[in-house]
């Protein structure tokens, strides 16, 4: 005996990326020691909500580089505070580089 069969699976992705979104870092001229808000307003996407990791980039010598991160786990606030910003390098006139990952 014959056995016929159907099957029928629909998939819904996460649509696009987010996008549009800026990266503000206020004040972005001080010392190391002055208190930073960080924030990333306007990110759009269709997968809500988002979340925000933010960081620091550090460069260990000319051609390495890690992501450092402020926080531990992405959180879905798009402002955080930071008491304090690393040293930055001497290449690069001791600026740091800062991040968010959406």
């Amino acid at each position: 005996a014959a056995i016929d069969g159907f099957a029928e699976t629909s998939f819904k992705t996460a649509g696009l990326a987010p996008q549009q979104g800026r990266l503000i870092c206020e004040p972005s001229n001080a010392t190391m020691e002055q208190p930073r808000t960080i924030q990333a307003p306007d990110w759009v996407a269709d997968d809500l909500p988002l979340s925000f990791s933010f960081g620091y980039i550090r460069f260990f010598g000319r051609n390495s580089q890690a992501k450092i991160k402020f926080n531990s786990a992405p959180v879905e606030v798009q402002r955080i505070s930071v008491s304090e910003l690393p040293l930055g390098e001497p290449s690069t006139g001791y600026s740091v580089s800062v991040f968010v990952d959406v």
